[in-house]
């Protein structure tokens, strides 16, 4: 935990066993994303006609709506586990040395989506099947920005080397200072 210490931590310079740690908890995580895009492809097919269909029923396809219930279920499900899921990766995320403007903007959106994804549902089952878009639009920006917030850190510890994101730091210290530690070190 010492790599935390003094403040401004970034996953490009962190040590092995830390990269590790953090490329295990991306991969499953990018697993968790993978079978959740098979789910709504599978649910949905990625139409507005499908969310419609999914959430408000259809007889043709033998499809029953949602009742209220299993709209509350999924619901409280989601809000507590999305906001846990985006703690964990949005920290790997904002460790990274893109841009704070370029990485706040990439959390907005993914936020954003988040409450798409969660409200559509609702508008689409109790008011119109035609809110299956913005559930269609919210699910694939949320998959997109969530897959970024994975990638990127992987990209960043595990890439190539050489990028520019990757050299150190300058010494900020004084000549004076410098000395004096290297003196302390040889005497």
């Amino acid at each position: 935990m010492l790599e935390y210490k003094w403040g401004k931590f970034e996953l490009g310079h962190a040590p092995r066993r830390t990269k590790i740690a953090y490329t295990w908890l991306l991969l499953y995580l990018l697993l968790g994303l993978g079978t959740i895009v098979a789910i709504e492809t599978i649910k949905t097919g990625w139409t507005p006609q499908g969310v419609a269909d999914y959430y408000r029923g259809n007889e043709e396809k033998f499809i029953f709506q949602k009742t209220p219930l299993e709209m509350l279920e999924v619901a409280h499900m989601h809000l507590f586990t999305i906001p846990v899921v985006f703690f964990i990766l949005g920290h790997a995320f904002l460790m990274t040395m893109l841009k704070e403007a370029f990485k706040i903007r990439v959390v907005a959106v993914a936020m954003a989506a988040v409450f798409g994804s969660i409200a559509s549902p609702w508008a689409v089952r109790f008011g119109s099947g035609a809110f299956g878009a913005v559930k269609v639009i919210s699910d694939a920006a949320l998959s997109m920005t969530l897959i970024f917030m994975v990638v990127y850190p992987l990209y960043e510890m595990w890439g190539p080397p050489g990028r520019p994101h990757q050299k150190r730091h300058q010494d900020t210290r004084t000549p004076r200072h410098r000395d004096t530690d290297a003196s302390k070190r040889s005497g």
